[in-house]
């Protein structure tokens, strides 16, 4: 097969590796080191697996009944009940219609025709037109 031309301009020192070439040579190597880590890894999980090892069981903390004659401050034993697991669920809001009328101010049609009240603001600015300004 002709070798294509490569240009000169992104030619570098790591031209001259094959990497075919070297592929090749380290494809053995790769198998072998694989098959170890594979035969290492299968070794030391069938130790643990047929490893047979004594269980110490700790010994139970000894009970004692006590029985006492009944007595009133303690007359009934209370048993702990299962609570119910809660179902987060949105709250429902109801429309109600109002029980009672709400007394509202109405508006009568003279107030609206009537005057309205205004307020008379001095908007005289005391300034002096002959007044010569500087402007920079």
């Amino acid at each position: 097969m002709a070798k294509e031309f490569k240009s000169s301009r992104f030619s570098g020192p790591s031209d001259a590796i094959d990497m075919e070439k070297l592929e090749k040579e380290t494809q053995k190597l790769f198998f072998l080191g694989l098959l170890v880590a594979v035969s290492l890894h299968a070794a030391v999980g069938s130790y643990f697996m047929f490893k047979k090892t004594e269980v110490k069981v700790v010994k139970p903390p000894t009970m004692e009944l006590v029985i006492r004659r009944p007595r009133m401050t303690k007359a009934f034993e209370f048993k702990k009940k299962r609570v119910k697991t809660r179902v987060l669920e949105r709250k429902k809001i109801v429309e109600r219609k109002p029980t009672a009328e709400i007394q509202t101010k109405s508006i009568s049609t003279v107030d609206l025709m009537g005057t309205v009240a205004s307020f008379e603001y001095d908007t005289e600015m005391k300034t002096d037109m002959d007044t010569e300004v500087f402007v920079p």
